[in-house]
């Protein structure tokens, strides 16, 4: 998926399509709120460059790992709920982060 070319651009919800990769997704610095449920994604990468994001729904896809949500030090919300994580291990420093569900995923207690 290619960059949307509205500069000013701040919500944004792209859920239930049948994107598979946000690699090419940059550009987006005003971006508040991404909605980017119920689609194909199988990793994070092209999301961690949104300096200003504090909401993004990430639940419903293929997600393994959220380790490229890096550098999103604005991020408040964080919805990666009903994916194929199997655990947290490399999980981003997201100092603003309030909530966090990563819910019916495929997480395992640590030595089970």
């Amino acid at each position: 998926m290619c960059a949307i070319p509205q500069p000013k651009l701040s919500w944004l919800n792209l859920s239930q399509n049948a994107i598979k990769s946000c690699a090419d997704f940059a550009g987006h610095a005003e971006l508040i709120t991404f909605l980017f449920a119920e689609n194909k994604l199988a990793n994070c990468a092209g999301i961690g460059a949104m300096p200003k994001l504090q909401e993004l729904n990430l639940s419903g896809n293929a997600l393994k790992s959220i380790s490229d949500l890096k550098d999103l030090d604005s991020l408040k919300k964080l919805d990666v709920s009903k994916n194929k994580l199997e655990n947290l291990d490399a999980f981003p420093i997201l100092p603003a982060l309030e909530y966090f569900d990563a819910s019916e995923n495929l997480i395992e207690a640590n030595g089970e």
